[in-house]
């Protein structure tokens, strides 16, 4: 077996016993990934680049990998789950966890309360600001119509179908965050207990199941409805088996050849950046659920390298929070502040979610022009609106 480099630090049995020392790197993690988030949604209005629409695919490819790792938004989110699974279950992994009623409520401070001033600061905005301002669909989608205060009462509940997008686009993901943390307890304690095999078919099921219904149900709504719920618990399970088997995984990890574990970043990497681009298709169900699975196995790897390997160590402290609820009504204020006077505007679909390469090749790409300013756009549709092309 080889030496353990010394830049790889294998997690020791007193951190294991503690995972503090390590929650900074996490932290550090899920900080940057916010912020990539944040990147991801200004550019899908304001893109800073072109994108290819024809040439060959090494062309696009490497396009891809140069700059989709900067607004890899969604694969983000994924990593988020993942995270959660893994740092929420420590406390269980220990025998230490909270009681219910003090689990809930804390999750429901960390998460509901900066929600529900984001949410004030987008009513506040969308009451102003509201109406079709441009910059193609996607973004015209948000602060669209009058402020309703029923559609108000449906986001302060987190029940229900309803326009979760018309104040602040980024609450999908804390619906299903919110979601999984009241059974979170329960999911852990199961999961803790049963052999890693059965906790893995347990995830697939929950997968399969979104699966299936949208194979039968096209038309259900993916974003909020109870089925990306379902889906996405199978990535807090991918954490709590991370947190279960971390001293194991990272003993091994830096028993391995320098070699091997620059080639498991490498392909980490690759499944993290490139899975959606070159396989997420709406029109075929199956493509999104394999996508984000090859997306999870790419956020795993990052997590271990950060945990482990010194040169990656994230020491900094990169609050995630504050950016994460409120660049959505920061950016409409935005656009509402400038209007026509910004040179770029946003009506085609977003490369960040293509139908395998195809979908990158039938991107547009701005064409500059001396004389005039010309718009080019990506835009991430409503997933109310059943397209003929992409939806989120």
């Amino acid at each position: 077996m080889a030496v353990a480099s010394p830049t790889c630090t294998p997690l020791t049995p007193a951190v294991g016993a503690d995972p503090q020392p390590r929650l900074r790197e996490l932290d550090s993690l899920r900080g940057l990934a916010s912020l990539v988030v944040v990147f991801h949604h200004f550019i899908l209005m304001w893109p800073a680049w072109p994108w290819p629409t024809h040439g060959p695919l090494w062309h696009q490819l490497h396009l891809t990998l140069l700059f989709y790792p900067l607004y890899a938004g969604h694969e983000a989110v994924m990593l988020f789950f993942i995270l959660s699974g893994l740092v929420l279950s420590f406390p269980y992994l220990l025998g230490r966890g909270q009681p219910y009623p003090i689990f809930l409520a804390r999750r429901i401070l960390r998460i509901y309360g900066p929600y529900l001033a984001a949410l004030a600061l987008s009513v506040a905005g969308a009451a102003k600001w509201h109406g079709n301002l441009g910059h193609g669909k996607w973004a015209s989608a948000f602060w669209s119509e009058p402020v309703r205060w029923t559609l108000v009462l449906q986001h302060i509940a987190f029940l229900g179908f309803y326009n979760w997008q018309q104040f602040n686009f980024v609450i999908w993901s804390l619906i299903v965050e919110m979601r999984i943390s009241i059974f979170f307890p329960f999911l852990a304690l199961l999961i803790l207990r049963v052999r890693t095999r059965i906790a893995l078919l347990l995830a697939v099921a929950l997968s399969l199941t979104e699966f299936v219904v949208l194979r039968l149900y096209p038309q259900t709504d993916q974003a909020t409805g109870l089925l990306r719920t379902v889906h996405y618990t199978a990535f807090f399970i991918f954490g709590i088996l991370l947190a279960r088997h971390l001293k194991t995984i990272s003993a091994r990890f830096c028993s391995l050849p320098i070699a091997i574990r620059i080639g498991i970043g490498l392909a980490s990497f690759l499944l993290y950046n490139l899975s959606i681009p070159f396989l997420w298709d709406y029109r075929r169900p199956w493509t999104m659920t394999s996508a984000e699975w090859l997306v999870a196995a790419g956020a795993i790897g990052f997590i271990v390298l950060g945990l482990n390997e010194s040169p990656v160590h994230l020491t900094a402290s990169i609050s995630c929070t504050s950016p994460y609820f409120s660049h959505s009504p920061s950016r409409s204020t935005t656009r509402s502040l400038l209007g026509d006077n910004f040179p770029f505007t946003s009506s085609q679909p977003s490369p960040s979610h293509g139908s395998s390469a195809h979908g990158l090749r039938n991107l547009s790409s701005a064409r500059a022009n001396a004389s005039a300013r010309k718009s080019f756009s990506l835009s991430e549709p409503s997933p109310n609106q059943k397209p003929a092309a992409l939806q989120r």
